[in-house]
C-alpha cells in the first residue's frame, strides 16, 4: 500500500506538472557551478583558455522515482573583441531533466556567445552582454503499468485502458531563446564581485504536451539576478556569499548561501570549502567541497520537511568545474652581463 501511494504520489506530480500551463524550470542549489544555465553573460567568464563542468541532481530519492536532472557545459574566450581589451566567449551547455513513473523528460542543448565590454585596460571592470538559444525537448511515456490515470482509478479493478494512454501528444520540441547582462569587478587579493540579470524564454515558446492552447500555452518569461563577492578574511580564511532571486509569472524564488574557505595547503593551492543556505520557505542547503588549483569539486543537501519531502529528504547535487590554461612557453634569450672595473 505504502508503495502504491508512492507511485500515485509520483504519476501525479508529473502529470500535473504535464497540464500545468506555469510549470518550474530546473533549478539548482549549487546555482554558481552552472553559470552557463543561470545566464548566458557567464559564457567566457574566467581567466584561462577553457572552462568544462557538470552537476547532477537528485531530489526526493524516498519517492520510487527521484527527480533526476544532470547537465554539463564548456566554454571559452575565443577572439578578441573589438577593442584590444575586449573579448568573445562561446559555449554550449546540455542537460536533462527525467521524473515520475511517466518517464516525464526534460532535455536541451544551448548554444550561448558573450562579448565582454572591458571598461579599463587593466580589465578590473568588465561588463558583458550574452544570448543563448537552442532546441528542447520534452515528452512523457504513459505506457508504463507502474503509473494508473484517473479515470482508471475511478472505474475499478479490471476497467479498460485510459484512452489518455494512446491519445494526444506525447512529445514536443520548441527552439528557447534567452539573454542577459552581467558585470564583473576585479577586487584586491585576486578576489572578485560579480552581478548578473537574465531573460529566459523571452520568445515565449509553445511547450506544452497533450494538445494546445494558444498563447495559454506559451513559456512564460523567467527572469534571474544573481550577485556573488570573495571576500579575503586572512592569509587563510575567506568568505563567499552569493544571493539568486527568479521570478517566473506569480512565483518567486529567493536563496542565499555563503560559503567559507580555508586555505589548507598553500603551495599545492588546496582550499577546502564549506557553508550553509537558505531557499526561502522551502529548504536549508548545506554546503560542502574542495578548491585544487583550477579544478574545484562541491556537494549540497538541501534539508527540508514538507508533505513531499519528509524528515530532511531534500535534493543531493555534485559538481564539478574545471579551467584549463594552455599558453606558449616564454622563450627567454640568455643575456651575458659583463661586469665593470
Amino acid at each position: 500500500m505504502r508503495t502504491m501511494r508512492k507511485i500515485l504520489l509520483t504519476g501525479g506530480i508529473c502529470l500535473f506538472l504535464l497540464a500545468s500551463g506555469r510549470t518550474q524550470d530546473i533549478h539548482f542549489t549549487q546555482f554558481t557551478m552552472s553559470p552557463l544555465m543561470m545566464n548566458p553573460a557567464n559564457t567566457g567568464a574566467f581567466h584561462g583558455t577553457y572552462r568544462v563542468g557538470g552537476i547532477y541532481r537528485d531530489q526526493w530519492m524516498h519517492l520510487s522515482h527521484s527527480f533526476q536532472t544532470p547537465a554539463i557545459y564548456i566554454d571559452a574566450p575565443i577572439i578578441r573583441g573589438f577593442r584590444a581589451y575586449d573579448w568573445i566567449g562561446v559555449g554550449v551547455n546540455f542537460f536533462q531533466d527525467q521524473a515520475g513513473a511517466a518517464g516525464l523528460q526534460f532535455s536541451g542543448l544551448l548554444m550561448s556567445g558573450a562579448y565582454h565590454l572591458a571598461l579599463n585596460k587593466t580589465r578590473r571592470d568588465v561588463i558583458t552582454f550574452g544570448f543563448g538559444g537552442g532546441r528542447m525537448n520534452r515528452r512523457v511515456n504513459l505506457n508504463s503499468d507502474r503509473i494508473k490515470l484517473e479515470d482508471e482509478i475511478l472505474a475499478g479493478t479490471g476497467a479498460p485502458q485510459s484512452i489518455d494512454r494512446t491519445s494526444g501528444q506525447n512529445k514536443t520540441d520548441y527552439v528557447d531563446l534567452n539573454a542577459g547582462i552581467g558585470y564583473t569587478r576585479k577586487l584586491a587579493n585576486g578576489k572578485f564581485l560579480r552581478a548578473g540579470l537574465s531573460l529566459n524564454h523571452f520568445n515565449k515558446p509553445q511547450y506544452r504536451l497533450r494538445g494546445g492552447n494558444g498563447d495559454a500555452d506559451r513559456l512564460p518569461w523567467r527572469w534571474t539576478a544573481n550577485a556573488e563577492v570573495e571576500l579575503k578574511v586572512n592569509d587563510k580564511w575567506s568568505v563567499t556569499p552569493a544571493l539568486l532571486f527568479q521570478r517566473m509569472t506569480n512565483v518567486n524564488e529567493i536563496q542565499a548561501q555563503a560559503l567559507t574557505g580555508y586555505l589548507f595547503h598553500a603551495e599545492k593551492e588546496i582550499t577546502l570549502l564549506g557553508g550553509l543556505g537558505y531557499r526561502l520557505g522551502d529548504a536549508i542547503p548545506i554546503l560542502a567541497g574542495v578548491q585544487w588549483k583550477a579544478l574545484r569539486v562541491g556537494v549540497s543537501w538541501d534539508y527540508n520537511h514538507t508533505e513531499v519531502t519528509p524528515a530532511g529528504n531534500g535534493g543531493f547535487e555534485i559538481a564539478a568545474s574545471y579551467i584549463g590554461r594552455i599558453y606558449k612557453k616564454p622563450s627567454v634569450k640568455p643575456v651575458i652581463v659583463c661586469p665593470r672595473f
